[in-house]
This record gives C-alpha cells, sequence and structure tokens, in this order.
C-alpha cells in the first residue's frame, strides 16, 4: 500500500532537508516511507469514516425524496436504482482503495458520485412540483465541498465544489425549461453565485488549514526520527490563529535545539559552535597524521542588494539553496557552517594548498552558473573565498587558520569579489 502514495509535498518542498538526513545517516527513503505510511493509515481512517457518512446518507436522501413525492411508484423506482448504483459504486471504490491504497486524487470519483446522486435525488423530489428542493444540492455541496477539502486536499475539494454548482444550476434550469418550477434563469444564477462565493471562501480555509496541519505533521515526523535541519516547514504553520502559535513555539524549540548540537536553523549548516568542534577536531587530527588543513572563508557578493531589492524572505531563499550547493560540493568530511548572514565557511581536512583551490573555484564556478531565487526568476550571485592552509604543527591551530582565511577573504574582495584569494601558509 505504501508504494501508491505519492512522497508527502511538504517534504519534497523542504528547502534544508537535501543533505540534513545525510549528515544524521538517515537515507531519504527511510524517511520517505516512514511519511507514506503516515499519509496511508491517515487516508484509510478518514476514508473509512465518511464511508458510514455516505451510505446513511444516501438513504436517508432516498427516503426523503420519495415521502416528499407521497410514495410515487415511478419516483420509488426511480430512487432505488439511483441509490443502489451509487452505494454499489462507492463501497466498491472505497474497499478498493483500503486494501490497496492510493493517493487524495483518487478520491475524485467520489466526490463526483456524491454530487451526482444529490442532484439526481434533488431532480426527482422537485419533478412532484416541490421546487424548494433542489435546494438541496447547495445544502450538500456547502458541507461536502469543505469536508472533502479538510480531508483530501484542494484538488478533491474544487471537483466537488464544481460538480454541485454544475448540479444545481443544470437542474433548475432544465425543469424551470419544462414548466416543472418556475424559476428565473436570473434568480438562479445568482443563487449560484452568492452560493458559490461562500462556499469557495470556506472551502479554501479549509484546504489551507490542511495544508497547514500537513506542514506541521512533516516537520513533527522529521524531528521524530531525528531530523531537525527542516525549520522551513514551519513557516506552513504560521498566522495568527492556534497554528501560528504552535508553530512559532515549534521554531523556538527548533533554534535552541540547534544552537545546542551545533546546527543552523535556517539552512542546516552547522552553526559556529559546530565549526568551531569540527575545526578543532579537523586540526588535532592533522597534527597526529602530519597532514593538512584546509579552510575557505565565503561570503556572498552583495548580498544585503539581494534583501533590499527582493526582501529577506528571498534573501534566506538564498541562503538555503547557496547552503545546498555548498554541501552538494563539499565531500562527506568536509564541514559547511553558516556563521550569520551570509558568512560561511569550510573546513576541508587533508586538504593542501592544490586541493583547497580546486574545491574553491569549482564552488564558485557552479554558484555562478546556477539558478537562484523562486522559479521563473533568476537572481544572480557571485562569491567572494579567501582559502587559508596549515601543514605544520604551528599553523594547525583554529584560531590562526580562521585568521588567515579572513585576511583572503578581504583580499578577495578589495581584488574585485567573485574571485579566490588565499596564503599557503597560516601565520597568524
Amino acid at each position: 500500500m505504501a508504494d501508491s502514495f505519492q512522497t508527502d509535498p511538504f517534504l519534497r518542498s523542504s528547502k534544508t532537508l537535501h543533505r540534513s538526513t545525510q549528515e544524521l545517516t538517515l537515507q531519504m527513503a527511510e524517511l520517505d516511507a516512514a511519511l507514506t505510511r503516515e499519509e496511508s493509515s491517515r487516508f484509510q481512517q478518514v476514508l473509512a469514516g465518511q464511508e458510514k457518512v455516505r451510505v446513511v446518507g444516501a438513504i436517508g436522501l432516498a427516503i426523503v425524496s420519495v415521502f416528499v413525492r407521497g410514495g410515487s411508484l415511478s419516483a420509488l423506482a426511480i430512487t432505488v436504482a439511483v441509490t443502489g448504483v451509487y452505494l454499489f459504486m462507492t463501497l466498491r471504490m472505497s474497499t478498493a482503495a483500503l486494501k490497496q491504497g492510493s493517493s487524495r486524487r483518487d478520491v475524485i470519483p467520489l466526490a463526483i458520485a456524491d454530487a451526482a446522486l444529490v442532484t439526481a435525488l434533488s431532480a426527482v423530489a422537485a419533478m412532484g412540483g416541490e421546487e424548494e428542493t433542489i435546494q438541496w444540492i447547495l445544502l450538500a455541496g456547502a458541507v461536502a465541498a469543505p469536508a472533502i477539502a479538510y480531508a483530501f486536499g484542494a484538488g478533491p475539494g474544487i471537483v466537488s465544489f464544481v460538480m454541485f454548482g454544475v448540479g444545481y444550476v443544470a437542474t433548475d434550469l432544465l425543469l424551470a425549461g419544462l414548466h416543472i418550477t418556475r424559476a428565473e434563469p436570473l434568480r438562479i444564477v445568482a443563487t449560484a453565485a452568492l452560493w458559490g462565493g461562500i462556499v469557495w471562501a470556506f472551502m479554501r480555509y479549509m484546504t489551507e488549514v490542511r495544508e497547514r496541519l500537513d506542514s506541521l505533521r512533516t516537520y513533527a515526523k522529521l524531528a521524530e526520527v531525528g531530523d531537525i535541519g527542516t525549520s522551513d516547514l514551519l513557516e506552513g504553520g504560521s498566522g495568527p490563529d492556534d497554528f501560528g502559535l504552535i508553530a512559532g513555539s515549534l521554531q523556538k524549540v527548533h533554534a535552541r535545539l540547534s544552537e545546542q548540537i551545533g546546527s543552523d536553523s535556517l539552512t542546516g549548516c552547522s552553526n559556529r559552535r559546530g565549526l568551531e568542534r569540527g575545526l578543532l577536531i579537523a586540526c588535532r587530527l592533522a597534527k597526529r597524521r602530519r597532514s593538512a588543513v584546509a579552510i575557505a572563508a565565503i561570503d556572498i557578493d552583495f548580498f544585503k542588494q539581494i534583501n533590499d531589492s527582493r526582501g529577506h524572505p528571498e534573501g534566506d531563499r538564498v541562503l538555503r539553496q547557496l547552503a545546498t550547493i555548498m554541501r552538494s560540493t563539499a565531500r562527506d568530511t568536509d564541514t559547511v557552517a553558516r556563521l550569520g548572514g551570509d558568512e560561511f565557511v569550510v573546513v576541508l581536512p587533508d586538504s593542501d594548498w592544490r586541493g583547497a583551490q580546486i574545491f574553491a573555484e569549482r564552488l564558485r564556478s557552479t554558484v555562478q552558473g546556477a539558478s537562484f531565487g523562486p522559479p521563473g526568476t533568476s537572481i544572480p550571485v557571485t562569491l567572494s573565498i579567501g582559502i587559508a592552509v596549515g601543514e605544520t604543527a604551528d599553523e594547525l591551530e583554529p584560531d590562526k587558520l580562521m585568521t588567515a582565511a579572513d585576511d583572503a577573504l578581504y583580499e578577495a574582495k578589495e581584488g574585485g569579489r567573485d574571485r579566490i584569494a588565499g596564503t599557503r601558509r597560516a601565520t597568524g
């Protein structure tokens, strides 16, 4: 059953997940499977609950329709046939979904069947001259569309909304054209428009609630399995209500945990504490092995202009995208850290001067050719990089390496930016 589900969309939209799961030795496939199992279980529970509502509702509406027609045999025959087909189809679709697994899109046939049943039974009742029974379509749609949107998302909800609206207009116009009812076309359209405006707003709100719940649920699942480098998922829960309060509290907890374990909450990179720990370990190992350690200090050129012209949310997006590129360019043994703002540092154990130059140039050229910003736009980004290498015991001191790299970074900026500068020896 799990294989038939689509991977949680909020997992895929996470901007910091790309490598944080690797850093915690958690495979993406395992995370996908955990989220899929949970989504499958929720889907089954909701579908099973709605199955009972559909059966009871269909039978109840059928009885009322026959009662309104005064027990007419023709109305009884039509009602039994329509209700029987509906129950057979819905029970079969629900059973298949529960046994084989399904996705939210597979609820669409059920949404269409719901609207078709209500429309047909309302028309049967109205054909006896009780034209107010056509309003049943709008009443049922006002409940069904938001409920489906909340349970299964925007797609099935929109289909339900459209089908009930079209069913009402078509039925009322048809019966008016046959002179069974006396409704005027203008009143029919106006009623449908008023209903549509109210129900659409409520349905969109319920869809937003579902999306925010999914966002918080996905974050909770990631935290459960040990991945805390995904605070951007909490943005989906923000707002002036209880969801916003919960999301705000989780963001504070996330930031505290990230600080304690040495992770930057925005990008998923190491923070200053993580950098200091990683650099100290690298220097100690290098002294023991008599090997070299290189360090690259990195700044985004004119990053303030990006924040000023595009806004801080887009600036944060650029930082996350850059962090993803840096982690994919670095080796598993390297430490990629964000010190704050647009300042990054990469620790390169077992790298000499030539290795540091190759890494820095690869990173610089990759960033220069990459596309930053939201889909459909491109924010030009370049880097200034300062590199320093420690080879002797005296040079393999964290403070000396950091100072030498900072000096080299300053030199790269003074030299015109979008370039690499450095020194072979950390002699701070």
